[in-house]
Protein backbone atom coordinates (compact mmCIF):
# COMPACT_ATOMS: atom_id res chain seq x y z
CA UNK A 1 0.00 0.00 0.00
CA UNK A 2 1.76 3.10 -1.10
CA UNK A 3 1.39 6.54 0.59
CA UNK A 4 -1.38 8.10 -1.64
CA UNK A 5 -3.12 4.68 -1.15
CA UNK A 6 -2.65 4.99 2.75
CA UNK A 7 -4.02 8.42 2.73
CA UNK A 8 -7.39 7.89 0.82
CA UNK A 9 -7.83 4.99 2.95
CA UNK A 10 -7.34 7.24 6.24
CA UNK A 11 -9.94 9.47 4.35
CA UNK A 12 -12.40 7.33 3.41
CA UNK A 13 -12.76 6.10 6.81
CA UNK A 14 -12.70 8.89 8.74
CA UNK A 15 -15.37 10.03 5.99
CA UNK A 16 -17.37 6.61 6.40
CA UNK A 17 -17.39 6.77 10.11
CA UNK A 18 -18.48 10.53 10.42
CA UNK A 19 -21.66 9.99 7.74
CA UNK A 20 -22.69 6.54 9.03
CA UNK A 21 -22.88 7.63 12.57
CA UNK A 22 -24.54 10.47 11.46
CA UNK A 23 -26.92 8.35 9.38
CA UNK A 24 -27.37 5.40 12.16
CA UNK A 25 -28.08 8.31 15.30
CA UNK A 26 -30.44 10.36 13.15
CA UNK A 27 -32.71 7.17 12.09
CA UNK A 28 -32.51 6.10 15.74
CA UNK A 29 -33.66 9.15 17.12
CA UNK A 30 -36.03 9.60 14.49
CA UNK A 31 -37.68 6.80 15.76
CA UNK A 32 -36.82 7.81 19.07
CA UNK A 33 -39.05 11.06 18.60
CA UNK A 34 -42.81 11.05 19.09
CA UNK A 35 -43.59 14.91 19.58
CA UNK A 36 -41.14 17.42 18.53
CA UNK A 37 -43.71 20.44 19.66
CA UNK A 38 -42.39 19.29 23.19
CA UNK A 39 -38.56 19.14 22.36
CA UNK A 40 -37.02 21.29 25.32
CA UNK A 41 -33.41 22.59 25.30
CA UNK A 42 -32.07 19.90 27.53
CA UNK A 43 -33.28 16.91 25.08
CA UNK A 44 -31.15 18.91 22.36
CA UNK A 45 -28.86 19.32 24.26
CA UNK A 46 -28.48 15.50 25.17
CA UNK A 47 -29.30 14.19 21.58
CA UNK A 48 -26.46 16.77 19.84
CA UNK A 49 -23.92 15.23 23.09
CA UNK A 50 -25.02 12.02 21.85
CA UNK A 51 -24.29 12.61 18.65
CA UNK A 52 -20.62 13.75 19.57
CA UNK A 53 -19.69 11.37 21.73
CA UNK A 54 -20.77 8.35 19.57
CA UNK A 55 -18.70 9.54 16.97
CA UNK A 56 -15.77 10.22 19.42
CA UNK A 57 -15.85 6.38 20.31
CA UNK A 58 -16.33 5.07 17.30
CA UNK A 59 -13.28 6.94 16.06
CA UNK A 60 -11.16 5.70 18.88
CA UNK A 61 -12.48 1.98 17.97
CA UNK A 62 -11.67 2.77 14.15
CA UNK A 63 -7.98 3.78 14.98
CA UNK A 64 -7.52 0.55 17.14
CA UNK A 65 -8.65 -1.57 14.46
CA UNK A 66 -7.20 0.14 11.49
CA UNK A 67 -3.97 0.28 12.69
CA UNK A 68 -3.65 -3.11 14.03
CA UNK A 69 -5.21 -4.17 10.38
CA UNK A 70 -2.59 -2.12 8.05
CA UNK A 71 0.47 -3.53 10.17
CA UNK A 72 -0.60 -6.95 8.99
CA UNK A 73 -1.55 -6.12 5.77
CA UNK A 74 1.90 -4.63 5.20
CA UNK A 75 3.63 -7.89 6.85
CA UNK A 76 1.47 -10.56 5.38
CA UNK A 77 -0.27 -8.75 2.38
CA UNK A 78 -3.26 -10.61 2.30
CA UNK A 79 -5.92 -9.52 0.20
CA UNK A 80 -8.49 -10.37 2.65
CA UNK A 81 -7.15 -7.62 5.01
CA UNK A 82 -7.64 -5.28 2.37
CA UNK A 83 -11.56 -5.84 2.20
CA UNK A 84 -11.67 -5.68 5.71
CA UNK A 85 -10.75 -2.36 6.12
CA UNK A 86 -12.96 -1.34 3.82
CA UNK A 87 -16.38 -2.57 5.23
CA UNK A 88 -14.65 -1.57 9.02
CA UNK A 89 -17.03 2.03 9.21
CA UNK A 90 -19.33 -0.25 8.39
CA UNK A 91 -18.77 -2.85 11.12
CA UNK A 92 -17.97 -0.35 13.32
CA UNK A 93 -21.50 1.85 13.12
CA UNK A 94 -24.00 -1.26 12.89
CA UNK A 95 -22.30 -4.40 14.49
CA UNK A 96 -23.18 -2.69 17.73
CA UNK A 97 -26.35 -1.38 17.38
CA UNK A 98 -27.37 -5.40 16.02
CA UNK A 99 -26.03 -6.25 18.95
CA UNK A 100 -27.78 -3.97 21.35
CA UNK A 101 -30.75 -5.34 19.75
CA UNK A 102 -30.11 -9.17 20.35
CA UNK A 103 -29.19 -8.10 24.08
CA UNK A 104 -32.26 -7.24 25.05
CA UNK A 105 -34.16 -9.91 23.52
CA UNK A 106 -35.12 -12.85 25.09
CA UNK A 107 -31.64 -14.87 23.65
CA UNK A 108 -29.65 -13.10 26.10
CA UNK A 109 -31.12 -14.43 29.52
CA UNK A 110 -30.77 -17.78 28.45
CA UNK A 111 -26.32 -17.79 28.21
CA UNK A 112 -23.95 -17.71 30.66
CA UNK A 113 -21.49 -14.97 30.44
CA UNK A 114 -19.30 -17.16 28.59
CA UNK A 115 -21.78 -18.19 26.08
CA UNK A 116 -22.66 -14.55 25.89
CA UNK A 117 -18.79 -13.48 24.68
CA UNK A 118 -18.77 -16.53 22.04
CA UNK A 119 -22.25 -15.72 20.94
CA UNK A 120 -21.10 -12.03 20.37
CA UNK A 121 -17.97 -12.77 18.08
CA UNK A 122 -19.71 -15.44 16.16
CA UNK A 123 -22.07 -12.49 15.42
CA UNK A 124 -19.59 -10.61 14.31
CA UNK A 125 -17.47 -12.61 12.50
CA UNK A 126 -20.96 -13.76 10.30
CA UNK A 127 -21.99 -9.83 9.76
CA UNK A 128 -18.28 -8.75 8.40
CA UNK A 129 -18.25 -11.90 6.01
CA UNK A 130 -21.72 -10.44 5.17
CA UNK A 131 -20.07 -7.22 4.59
CA UNK A 132 -17.36 -8.36 2.26
CA UNK A 133 -19.63 -11.00 0.21
CA UNK A 134 -21.49 -7.14 -0.56
CA UNK A 135 -18.23 -5.64 -1.01
CA UNK A 136 -17.53 -8.07 -3.97
CA UNK A 137 -21.29 -8.38 -5.28
CA UNK A 138 -21.30 -4.65 -5.11
CA UNK A 139 -17.46 -3.38 -6.40
CA UNK A 140 -17.58 -1.07 -3.72
CA UNK A 141 -13.35 -1.53 -3.32
CA UNK A 142 -13.20 0.11 -6.90
CA UNK A 143 -15.85 2.80 -6.33
CA UNK A 144 -13.85 3.55 -3.38
CA UNK A 145 -10.77 4.36 -4.73
CA UNK A 146 -12.14 6.13 -8.36
CA UNK A 147 -14.55 8.34 -6.51
CA UNK A 148 -11.69 10.38 -4.16
CA UNK A 149 -13.82 14.06 -4.44
CA UNK A 150 -16.77 12.17 -3.02
CA UNK A 151 -15.20 10.65 -0.19
CA UNK A 152 -13.11 13.95 0.66
CA UNK A 153 -16.42 16.04 0.31
CA UNK A 154 -18.20 13.93 2.75
CA UNK A 155 -15.60 14.16 4.87
CA UNK A 156 -15.95 17.98 4.91
CA UNK A 157 -19.83 18.01 4.82
CA UNK A 158 -19.40 15.13 7.54
CA UNK A 159 -17.15 17.28 9.82
CA UNK A 160 -19.06 21.27 9.15
CA UNK A 161 -22.31 18.66 10.25
CA UNK A 162 -20.43 17.47 13.79
CA UNK A 163 -18.75 21.07 14.10
CA UNK A 164 -22.11 22.53 14.05
CA UNK A 165 -23.69 20.19 16.38
CA UNK A 166 -20.46 20.74 18.90
CA UNK A 167 -21.67 24.53 18.63
CA UNK A 168 -25.39 23.34 19.23
CA UNK A 169 -24.47 21.17 22.55
CA UNK A 170 -22.63 24.04 24.28
CA UNK A 171 -25.30 26.66 23.32
CA UNK A 172 -27.95 24.74 24.91
CA UNK A 173 -25.80 23.77 28.03
CA UNK A 174 -25.50 27.47 28.46
CA UNK A 175 -29.45 27.37 28.16
CA UNK A 176 -30.11 24.48 30.24
CA UNK A 177 -27.28 25.24 33.64
CA UNK A 178 -28.56 26.53 36.59
CA UNK A 179 -28.13 26.82 40.16
CA UNK A 180 -29.19 25.05 42.93
CA UNK A 181 -30.44 27.43 46.15
CA UNK A 182 -28.48 26.43 49.30
CA UNK A 183 -30.16 24.50 51.52
CA UNK A 184 -30.06 23.52 55.48
CA UNK A 185 -27.55 20.84 56.23
CA UNK A 186 -30.01 19.30 58.64
CA UNK A 187 -32.77 18.25 55.64
CA UNK A 188 -32.41 14.32 55.09
CA UNK A 189 -32.27 12.75 51.78
CA UNK A 190 -34.75 10.67 50.85
CA UNK A 191 -34.66 7.48 48.32
CA UNK A 192 -38.21 6.54 47.45
CA UNK A 193 -37.38 2.71 46.43
CA UNK A 194 -40.56 1.36 44.03
CA UNK A 195 -39.85 -2.26 42.99
CA UNK A 196 -42.48 -3.84 40.58
CA UNK A 197 -44.80 -6.63 41.24
CA UNK A 198 -43.05 -7.40 44.09
CA UNK A 199 -45.83 -9.88 46.41
CA UNK A 200 -45.44 -8.77 49.79
CA UNK A 201 -45.56 -13.02 50.92
CA UNK A 202 -41.94 -13.01 49.11
CA UNK A 203 -41.00 -10.95 52.30
CA UNK A 204 -39.64 -12.19 55.57
CA UNK A 205 -40.93 -9.31 57.37
CA UNK A 206 -44.31 -9.92 56.30
CA UNK A 207 -44.17 -13.58 57.26
CA UNK A 208 -42.59 -15.54 54.41
CA UNK A 209 -40.29 -18.78 55.42
CA UNK A 210 -38.46 -18.43 51.69
CA UNK A 211 -35.74 -15.32 53.42
CA UNK A 212 -34.89 -14.50 50.56
CA UNK A 213 -34.75 -10.50 51.18
CA UNK A 214 -32.53 -10.00 54.29
CA UNK A 215 -31.91 -6.50 52.70
CA UNK A 216 -35.28 -5.33 52.84
CA UNK A 217 -35.98 -7.07 56.09
CA UNK A 218 -33.30 -5.17 57.25
CA UNK A 219 -35.33 -1.43 56.09
CA UNK A 220 -38.24 -3.07 57.27
CA UNK A 221 -36.57 -3.54 61.43
CA UNK A 222 -34.56 -0.43 61.42
CA UNK A 223 -37.80 2.03 60.35
CA UNK A 224 -41.69 1.54 60.10
CA UNK A 225 -43.23 -1.36 58.29
CA UNK A 226 -47.17 -1.01 57.90
CA UNK A 227 -49.07 -3.73 58.10
CA UNK A 228 -52.49 -2.79 55.93
CA UNK A 229 -50.86 -1.34 53.27
CA UNK A 230 -52.58 -0.95 49.39
CA UNK A 231 -51.83 -0.42 46.26
CA UNK A 232 -53.45 2.95 44.67
CA UNK A 233 -54.70 0.80 41.76
CA UNK A 234 -53.08 -2.39 40.54
CA UNK A 235 -51.49 -1.02 37.34
CA UNK A 236 -47.91 0.90 36.63
CA UNK A 237 -49.23 4.18 35.52
CA UNK A 238 -52.21 4.90 37.85
CA UNK A 239 -50.13 3.17 41.12
CA UNK A 240 -46.93 5.24 40.54
CA UNK A 241 -49.27 8.30 40.03
CA UNK A 242 -50.72 7.74 43.27
CA UNK A 243 -47.45 7.41 44.89
CA UNK A 244 -45.98 10.42 43.23
CA UNK A 245 -48.52 12.79 42.87
CA UNK A 246 -49.92 11.45 46.49
CA UNK A 247 -53.48 11.16 44.80
CA UNK A 248 -56.47 8.93 44.51
CA UNK A 249 -57.51 8.03 41.21
CA UNK A 250 -60.35 9.76 41.16
CA UNK A 251 -57.67 13.07 41.36
CA UNK A 252 -54.96 12.26 39.02
CA UNK A 253 -57.90 10.42 36.80
CA UNK A 254 -54.95 7.43 35.60
CA UNK A 255 -57.40 4.76 35.13
CA UNK A 256 -55.25 2.21 32.84
CA UNK A 257 -51.62 2.12 31.81
CA UNK A 258 -52.11 4.14 28.78
CA UNK A 259 -52.89 7.46 30.77
CA UNK A 260 -50.90 10.46 30.16
CA UNK A 261 -50.72 12.73 32.85
CA UNK A 262 -50.76 16.12 31.08
CA UNK A 263 -52.00 18.72 34.10
CA UNK A 264 -49.00 20.06 35.65
CA UNK A 265 -49.85 18.75 39.44
CA UNK A 266 -47.82 19.19 43.07
CA UNK A 267 -45.77 16.22 42.70
CA UNK A 268 -43.44 14.72 45.87
CA UNK A 269 -40.51 15.91 43.47
CA UNK A 270 -41.69 19.26 42.89
CA UNK A 271 -42.50 19.95 47.16
CA UNK A 272 -39.12 18.92 47.69
CA UNK A 273 -37.36 20.74 44.56
CA UNK A 274 -38.74 23.95 46.33
CA UNK A 275 -37.33 22.88 49.79
CA UNK A 276 -34.05 23.11 48.03
CA UNK A 277 -33.46 19.23 46.99
CA UNK A 278 -32.00 17.56 44.20
CA UNK A 279 -33.87 15.60 42.94
CA UNK A 280 -33.64 12.89 40.28
CA UNK A 281 -35.81 9.59 39.00
CA UNK A 282 -34.20 6.32 37.93
CA UNK A 283 -36.95 4.12 36.53
CA UNK A 284 -36.54 0.90 35.06
CA UNK A 285 -40.71 0.46 33.91
CA UNK A 286 -40.88 2.07 30.62
CA UNK A 287 -44.07 3.30 30.88
CA UNK A 288 -43.32 5.13 33.82
CA UNK A 289 -41.62 7.98 31.74
CA UNK A 290 -41.65 11.67 30.92
CA UNK A 291 -43.97 11.31 27.70
CA UNK A 292 -46.61 9.79 30.91
CA UNK A 293 -46.24 12.87 32.65
CA UNK A 294 -44.00 11.10 35.40
CA UNK A 295 -40.55 14.23 35.05
CA UNK A 296 -42.81 16.85 37.37
CA UNK A 297 -40.84 18.29 39.77
CA UNK A 298 -36.91 16.39 38.60
CA UNK A 299 -34.03 17.96 37.89
CA UNK A 300 -33.20 14.77 36.11
CA UNK A 301 -35.67 11.94 35.27
CA UNK A 302 -34.44 8.81 33.30
CA UNK A 303 -36.97 5.68 32.39
CA UNK A 304 -36.13 2.63 30.10
CA UNK A 305 -38.02 2.79 26.93
CA UNK A 306 -38.84 4.81 23.59
CA UNK A 307 -36.75 8.12 25.05
CA UNK A 308 -34.08 6.04 27.20
CA UNK A 309 -31.74 8.78 24.52
CA UNK A 310 -32.90 11.70 24.96
CA UNK A 311 -34.27 11.78 28.67
CA UNK A 312 -30.95 10.50 30.46
CA UNK A 313 -28.33 12.46 32.14
CA UNK A 314 -25.17 13.51 30.44
CA UNK A 315 -22.89 11.74 32.95
CA UNK A 316 -25.03 8.58 32.05
CA UNK A 317 -24.52 8.67 27.96
CA UNK A 318 -21.13 6.67 28.31
CA UNK A 319 -23.54 3.80 29.54
CA UNK A 320 -26.06 3.96 26.87
CA UNK A 321 -23.69 3.99 23.96
CA UNK A 322 -24.10 0.58 22.27
CA UNK A 323 -20.46 -1.18 22.85
CA UNK A 324 -20.92 -0.44 26.40
CA UNK A 325 -24.72 -1.33 26.73
CA UNK A 326 -22.93 -4.65 25.39
CA UNK A 327 -20.23 -4.62 27.96
CA UNK A 328 -23.23 -4.12 30.53
CA UNK A 329 -24.91 -6.73 29.54
CA UNK A 330 -22.73 -9.15 29.20
CA UNK A 331 -21.42 -8.76 32.59
CA UNK A 332 -25.04 -8.59 34.13
CA UNK A 333 -24.23 -5.06 34.99
CA UNK A 334 -27.25 -3.35 36.52
CA UNK A 335 -28.00 0.08 35.21
CA UNK A 336 -30.30 1.26 37.91
CA UNK A 337 -27.58 1.03 40.44
CA UNK A 338 -24.97 2.52 38.15
CA UNK A 339 -26.88 5.54 37.68
CA UNK A 340 -27.68 6.13 41.22
CA UNK A 341 -24.11 6.10 41.76
CA UNK A 342 -23.73 8.55 38.77
CA UNK A 343 -25.88 11.04 40.64
CA UNK A 344 -26.19 10.46 43.53
CA UNK A 345 -24.94 14.03 45.78
CA UNK A 346 -21.93 14.32 47.92
CA UNK A 347 -22.08 17.84 48.90
CA UNK A 348 -24.52 19.88 51.64
CA UNK A 349 -27.55 19.42 49.13
CA UNK A 350 -30.04 17.45 49.99
CA UNK A 351 -31.45 14.99 47.44
CA UNK A 352 -34.48 12.99 46.75
CA UNK A 353 -33.84 10.05 44.40
CA UNK A 354 -37.24 8.04 43.20
CA UNK A 355 -36.08 4.62 41.93
CA UNK A 356 -37.94 1.98 40.40
CA UNK A 357 -36.92 -1.82 39.66
CA UNK A 358 -38.53 -4.10 37.51
CA UNK A 359 -37.13 -7.02 37.71
CA UNK A 360 -40.16 -8.95 39.83
CA UNK A 361 -42.05 -8.65 37.09
CA UNK A 362 -42.73 -11.39 34.77
CA UNK A 363 -41.24 -12.61 32.59
CA UNK A 364 -39.10 -14.10 35.90
CA UNK A 365 -35.14 -14.43 35.29
CA UNK A 366 -32.11 -15.67 37.94
CA UNK A 367 -30.10 -12.74 37.52
CA UNK A 368 -28.26 -13.38 40.60
CA UNK A 369 -24.32 -14.88 40.58
CA UNK A 370 -24.12 -17.45 40.62
CA UNK A 371 -27.87 -18.17 40.53
CA UNK A 372 -30.33 -18.61 43.19
CA UNK A 373 -31.73 -21.38 41.77
CA UNK A 374 -30.69 -25.03 42.79
CA UNK A 375 -31.89 -28.38 43.15
CA UNK A 376 -31.70 -27.76 47.15
CA UNK A 377 -33.67 -24.55 46.82
CA UNK A 378 -36.32 -26.09 44.07
CA UNK A 379 -36.74 -28.67 46.72
CA UNK A 380 -36.89 -26.19 49.38
CA UNK A 381 -39.91 -23.95 47.92
CA UNK A 382 -41.44 -27.79 46.92
CA UNK A 383 -41.67 -28.68 50.81
CA UNK A 384 -42.92 -25.81 51.64
CA UNK A 385 -46.06 -26.16 49.33
CA UNK A 386 -46.31 -30.23 50.49
CA UNK A 387 -46.57 -28.78 54.42
CA UNK A 388 -48.73 -25.80 53.50
CA UNK A 389 -46.33 -23.25 54.81
CA UNK A 390 -46.74 -21.56 50.85
CA UNK A 391 -50.08 -21.68 49.85
CA UNK A 392 -51.36 -22.84 46.58
CA UNK A 393 -54.28 -21.36 45.54
CA UNK A 394 -54.18 -22.68 42.04
CA UNK A 395 -55.40 -26.19 40.30
CA UNK A 396 -51.89 -26.19 38.53
CA UNK A 397 -49.50 -29.24 38.53
CA UNK A 398 -46.89 -28.99 41.84
CA UNK A 399 -44.47 -28.88 39.47
CA UNK A 400 -45.27 -25.96 37.76
CA UNK A 401 -46.17 -24.13 40.54
CA UNK A 402 -42.56 -24.79 42.48
CA UNK A 403 -41.06 -23.61 39.02
CA UNK A 404 -42.78 -20.87 39.01
CA UNK A 405 -42.21 -19.89 42.34
CA UNK A 406 -38.31 -20.51 42.17
CA UNK A 407 -38.11 -17.93 38.88
CA UNK A 408 -40.11 -15.16 40.98
CA UNK A 409 -38.29 -15.93 44.42
CA UNK A 410 -35.02 -15.61 42.25
CA UNK A 411 -36.14 -12.48 40.88
CA UNK A 412 -37.02 -11.17 44.35
CA UNK A 413 -33.66 -12.25 45.87
CA UNK A 414 -31.96 -10.31 43.10
CA UNK A 415 -33.70 -6.56 43.73
CA UNK A 416 -32.84 -7.57 47.38
CA UNK A 417 -29.19 -7.42 46.65
CA UNK A 418 -29.41 -5.09 44.60
CA UNK A 419 -30.86 -2.71 47.27
CA UNK A 420 -28.50 -4.36 49.67
CA UNK A 421 -25.82 -2.58 47.19
CA UNK A 422 -27.80 0.78 47.03
CA UNK A 423 -27.34 0.61 51.14
CA UNK A 424 -23.27 -0.22 51.01
CA UNK A 425 -23.23 2.67 48.39
CA UNK A 426 -24.56 5.58 50.63
CA UNK A 427 -23.01 4.06 53.55
CA UNK A 428 -19.22 4.34 51.85
CA UNK A 429 -20.65 7.80 50.75
CA UNK A 430 -21.00 8.72 54.47
CA UNK A 431 -24.54 9.34 53.70
CA UNK A 432 -26.71 6.57 55.53
CA UNK A 433 -27.27 8.18 58.70
CA UNK A 434 -28.55 11.54 57.03
CA UNK A 435 -30.85 9.62 54.60
CA UNK A 436 -34.13 8.00 54.89
CA UNK A 437 -35.15 4.97 52.22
Amino acid sequence: MNKNNKILTIIYLFASIMILNFIICSVLFIFNIDDLTSFSYIEIRNITFYFIISLFYNLILLSLLAVIIMLLYNKYKISLLNKIIIVLPFFIVIVPHVLVWIAYSSIDSRMSVFGKVLFNMCICVVVMSLFIFLLKLTKFDQLKFNKTKIIKQILKISAAAYIGLLFLFFITLIATSHRYAENKASSPNIILIVVDALRKDFIGAYGSPLNIAPHIDYLAESGVIFENAFAGYPGSVPGHASILFGEEIEEHKAMDNNFTIVEKKESIARILKSQGYYTYGICQNPIISRQSGFSQGFDFYWSWGKKFISNAPIPCYFYILPINQIIFKVLGIDLINTYFKILVKRDKQPFFCFINYLYCHSPYHDYSKPRWITKERIKKVQDLYESSNLPNETDWPMEKVVKITADYAASVCYVDSLIGCLINDITKKDLIKDTLT
